[in-house]
């Protein structure tokens, strides 16, 4: 063997040699080559005019786990701007599993639709069901999986407006929005740890803490919070503000995360509630539609002023439209032209901050397309909003769809 001969080499040779057989190569992640190379497709997208469609088809499945699934109360998807391209998180159907890659697993996965390529890849599978080896870590407050890796279970019941992309730590990062029924048909054999309790109580799940998932590795990172911290339960909202550098969750009150310092403060008792939510970089606002517990009222806009804390009821000229529950409205900023998009069945409702105005434009889809329920993220590189056509826990449609917003609807 080549290891007989290793003693005649120089010391510092050898030393250095032995530790280079002995190193083991760095975890690599699936998005770790990522961006990847633009493909043709987007010659279609830059082709847009106002308030225009492009339909890009079904994209490039996962090639072992297949395509991503649509996910029901869960429109946001969390862009990530150096990736080029937007996590989609979140159960369909309460407890819902589905076969990938020939076994069976919890439809709590995380997939990432690859813009670039207009391809799905497959981040995490979620949890298996053919013997996970699941373990309770006591301290952390979450589980494992066999391999004493931490990951989240069922700790989103849906996903609601909670996936966000931390543009600092270039992570997918998410706070919870648990419920302590449906994950039981498919998962409680496997969890006795929670026969007393369910893992909706914070107490068992750690839920006052976000959850991160880093491209470059592919492990889940968690920590929990040791002081106060916001109880997460269905309809949870989530941003990570750009400026302050910290997470805001939105539920029974205002919350800031401080991810140095591992800490929670609550700077607000109203907010959250069921309605649609789009973070604006520029002024440092959460807007809100449709949410019933805060000022704005249901089917009104309200404004989260985000370093004070504060919601403002907005008077605006026009109407948001009605109906707008999170599994209904896409709702976005589109920076490119300072005006925030809400999209609701077939309908762009276009709101212009400065003006306090809203515009509707008329529906340019064209007739035999039937909208399911989907996710969408906005793209400010080819100014263009997309949607991801698909029914809940269903691969189908499954189309991804272009649009543009050019200014002509002001």
């Amino acid at each position: 063997m080549i290891v007989r001969s290793l003693p005649m080499l120089p010391a510092l040779l050898l030393v250095g040699l032995v530790g280079a057989l002995a190193a083991e190569p760095p975890a690599k992640g699936p998005l770790a080559d990522r961006p990847s190379k633009p493909g043709p497709h987007l010659e279609k997208v830059k082709a847009l005019g106002d308030n225009a469609w492009v339909n890009l088809g079904k994209p490039a499945p996962d090639p072992k786990y297949g395509p991503a699934q649509g996910r029901s109360w869960s429109r946001k998807m969390a862009f990530a701007p150096d990736l080029r391209g937007a996590f989609i998180y979140g159960e369909g159907v309460h407890g819902g599993a589905s076969t990938r890659g020939g076994k069976r697993f919890y439809n709590d996965d995380l997939f990432f639709y690859d813009i670039n390529a207009n391809a799905w890849v497959c981040c995490h599978p979620g949890t298996p069901l053919d013997d996970p080896g699941l373990t309770y870590d006591k301290e952390l407050g979450c589980e494992r999986d066999k391999n004493g890796d931490i990951i989240p279970v069922a700790v989103s019941v849906h996903a609601y407006w909670t996936p966000d992309y931390d543009t600092d730590r270039k992570m997918f990062t998410m706070m919870p929005s648990p419920a302590s029924l449906y994950w039981r048909k498919e998962l409680e054999k496997f969890r006795p740890y929670f026969k007393e309790k369910g893992n909706s109580d914070p107490r068992w799940g750690g839920y006052g803490s976000p959850w991160y998932w880093d491209p470059r590795t592919g492990k889940w990172e968690f920590r929990r919070v040791k002081g106060p911290a916001p109880v997460c339960n269905v309809d949870n909202v989530y941003f990570y503000s750009r400026k302050l550098k910290k997470g805001v969750n939105l539920f029974r009150g205002v919350w800031l995360y401080d991810h140095a310092e591992n800490s929670w403060k609550k700077v607000n008792e109203a907010g959250g509630g069921n309605g649609a939510y789009c973070y604006d970089p520029k002024r440092e606002w959460i807007y809100a539609v449709g949410a019933d517990r805060n000022d704005g009222g249901r089917n009104k806009l309200s404004v989260l002023d985000i370093a004070s804390g504060k919601w403002t009821k907005i008077e605006a000229e026009g109407d948001a439209g009605t109906g707008m529950e999170s599994n209904q409205a896409f709702f976005a900023y589109d920076s490119v032209n300072d005006v925030v998009v809400f999209h609701i069945h077939d309908r762009h409702h276009i709101y212009v901050p400065d003006a306090r105005k809203w515009t509707v434009l008329p529906s340019t889809l064209p007739e035999k397309v039937r909208w399911v329920s989907g996710s969408g993220f906005y793209d400010p590189e080819t100014n263009a909003h997309f949607y991801f056509n698909a029914g809940e826990s269903n691969i189908g449609p499954g189309n991804m769809w272009a649009w543009r917003y050019a200014g002509g609807g002001r």
